[in-house]
């Protein structure tokens, strides 16, 4: 016979209470929060042949939509796949051309040819 002592489970794991934030470019909204950001990020990299460095353009184009850094718990390798918005791939897509033209304006100007005679 016992004596009826139940000995409570312990978690390994600890949580912190916060609030889940849209996470929004201008008035467009892109991820449910920013951990949903960065996993989308992602997955649009490994999908994404013309990107060389994949996990640092991941970093920098979270950093350049929160102004955060991603936290050092997140991985690019351990983010899982998901579904990429169409918004997101928009965005992506439109700073990867800004970047192609403006490239392309600065390697004209530095060969002269942008120079009028």
């Amino acid at each position: 016979m016992s004596c009826g002592f139940e000995i409570p489970v312990q978690s390994l794991v600890t949580s912190e209470a916060g609030e889940m934030h849209e996470v929004f470019v201008g008035k467009t909204n892109v991820a449910q929060d920013r951990e949903h950001l960065w996993h989308q990020i992602c997955s649009y990299a490994r999908q994404t042949a013309g990107i060389n460095k994949k996990s640092g353009f991941a970093y920098v184009k979270f950093k350049e939509i929160t102004g955060r850094a991603p936290p050092h718990g997140w991985s690019f390798e351990g983010a899982p796949d998901v579904a990429v918005t169409q918004n997101l791939k928009q965005k992506l897509r439109g700073k990867q051309i800004s970047e192609i033209i403006a490239r392309k304006a600065r390697q004209s100007k530095a060969a002269g040819e942008g120079v009028p005679a």
